[in-house]
């Protein structure tokens, strides 16, 4: 069985979604939360699931929210790269990965 790493780039997009929510309401920071947390379990449970970015790239929308989670799949770890909002530039992670 695989194991997801989160990246330190992930992890710091993911709280500061969270953190940027929770700002606003309580309820919502805890749907994101479920629904990054239902991502990577699709992610888990089916890695080839996402859309290819790259060759070594796949993203999958964060439902209910406007963020794809971008991974790659190598042979015994799946990588959470990033969390990309809909409407910012994806180049910090691009090309790195």
């Amino acid at each position: 069985m695989k194991t997801i790493i989160v990246e330190d780039r992930a992890e710091a997009e993911i709280k500061n979604a969270f953190f940027w929510y929770l700002e606003r309401k309580e309820s919502i920071a805890l749907n994101f939360y479920e629904s990054v947390a239902k991502a990577m379990n699709r992610i888990f449970t089916s890695p080839k699931i996402g859309n290819p970015l790259t060759p070594r790239l796949r993203k999958i929308p964060v439902e209910k929210f406007p963020y794809n989670m971008v991974y790659r799949e190598d042979l015994e770890v799946i990588y959470i790269v990033a969390l990309s909002h809909h409407k910012r530039k994806p180049e910090h992670w691009h090309d790195n990965s």
